[in-house]
């Protein structure tokens, strides 16, 4: 795969033109697709769902890519998406790359539907597989997932722990920075209602007299954030934070230390902040971002600071996350469900494959590439059912979906397709 160099100015400034043509695209022959007023489908023996035909069962955006894929040894070569209002075929496609999955032990294929854009509820079809799920098809989608999650987290606000809370507002916090244009009004003053809900969840840090890194570091992330809203809110964030730190340096918890130093340091440009993150650096740059490691949310941290930084760190740093996305696409390429995985699919590694959607998520806004975005929507339609697990784990009732946020990730798909830059 090709490389980009790094050119460093003040801190880094990076020129990276994304990676075309990684993820798979069924060709113009493979596919034919039928008129709007297409007959219906031929009548045949009932097929019903039996796990075979794995969709992301909550929708696809309208222009998004939109994949399906197929398990189990069958001959069949050809798909059919129907119209579950008439029951019409509305596109007829071709089954790909059928291979076995060492990962999941069986045959795999995937289909590539993403020309059917008309609003609408729809299933898969294909002899011997049997049929999907119901899924929608919508140009609100992403919206609709971004306010659900939202409403969500507005009424269960003091159900999780420190830890959890501090994540979630963590990303929260990312959103409002990254997307601002989607959560505030023209010209308004008040504090934006989604800050307000995460104000919420940050005083209950407060009043809490545990400490831990992941608390220390959101609660100084959030000082600058605030400011322009609740002065003595973001007095009282910073004190807090700054009062934990030294704690934290007992306990060496590596990534959370690191990720709370660079928080601090970007907030006041303290040496004393500055040398645990240059210890950290010197070895091995932490990595992760999410629940089981945050090494990344420090490196943003670094890289943001308007405070003195080592130019060829902030390269090394910026390579790394590059390498690490770039690794997350192409693998997710090869592989049989398009995700990012190791060894096995597991019912429980929902929060890794969060921590790539999000890491790709954020390296789109650094550097816009199509292959990124599909990369997010891969992953996300996987949580959505597309797995092997048949598990949404979008769904209120789901712990990672209680525990775990999506909004930084639902916002950059939100905004890539109101921004057209990944419309076919």
């Amino acid at each position: 795969m090709k490389r980009y160099k790094i050119l460093p100015i003040v801190c880094v400034v990076m020129i990276y033109t994304g990676c075309s043509g990684i993820l798979p695209v069924a060709s113009e022959t493979a596919v034919i697709q039928e008129e709007r007023t297409a007959e219906p489908a031929e009548e045949s023996e009932e097929l019903v769902y039996e796990g075979n035909i794995l969709s992301n069962s909550v929708g696809y955006e309208t222009e998004a890519q939109k994949l399906v894929i197929f398990r189990g040894n069958h001959q069949t070569e050809t798909f059919e998406v129907v119209d579950c209002k008439t029951e019409e075929t509305v596109y007829r496609g071709t089954i790909l790359e059928k291979e076995y999955n060492l990962k999941s032990e069986e045959l795999t294929a995937y289909g590539d539907f993403s020309k059917v854009s008309e609003a609408g509820e729809y299933y898969i079809k294909a002899e011997d597989y049997g049929i999907s799920r119901t899924f929608e098809i919508s140009d609100t989608q992403y919206s609709e997932m971004l306010d659900q999650q939202i409403s969500y987290f507005k009424k269960n606000s003091s159900q999780k722990e420190d830890d959890d809370a501090a994540i979630k507002a963590a990303d929260i916090m990312l959103a409002y920075t990254y997307f601002k244009s989607q959560y505030t009004e023209e010209d308004a003053k008040e504090m934006p209602a989604i800050l307000q809900e995460t104000q919420k969840e940050l005083q209950e840090l407060l009043a809490s007299k545990k400490t831990s890194g992941v608390k220390t570091a959101a609660l100084a992330m959030a000082v600058n954030l605030f400011s322009p809203y609740d002065q003595e809110f973001s007095i009282a964030c910073q004190t807090r934070a700054e009062e934990d730190f030294p704690a934290l340096k007992e306990e060496q918890i590596v990534d959370e230390l690191y990720w709370a130093a660079a928080e601090l340091y970007k907030l006041t440009g303290k040496s004393e902040y500055a040398a645990v993150i240059d210890y950290h650096l010197e070895h091995k740059s932490p990595r992760g971002f999410g629940k089981t490691a945050v090494g990344y949310y420090g490196t943003l941290a670094y890289l943001t600071t308007t405070y003195r930084t080592d130019v060829d760190q902030c390269t090394k740093l910026m390579e790394q996350l590059f390498d690490d996305a770039i690794d997350i696409v192409e693998r997710s390429s090869a592989d049989g469900y398009k995700i990012s995985h190791d060894d096995s699919y597991q019912e429980d590694d929902a929060e890794l494959l969060l921590q790539n959607a999000r890491l790709l998520t954020l390296m789109n806004v650094i550097s816009k590439s199509k292959d990124y975005v599909l990369g997010v929507e891969n992953h996300l339609d996987y949580l959505c059912g597309r797995n092997p697990f048949e598990i949404c784990y979008f769904n209120e009732e789901n712990q990672v979906y209680q525990t775990e946020s999506c909004i930084f990730i639902l916002s950059g798909l939100k905004d890539s397709y109101e921004s057209e830059e990944v419309k076919q």
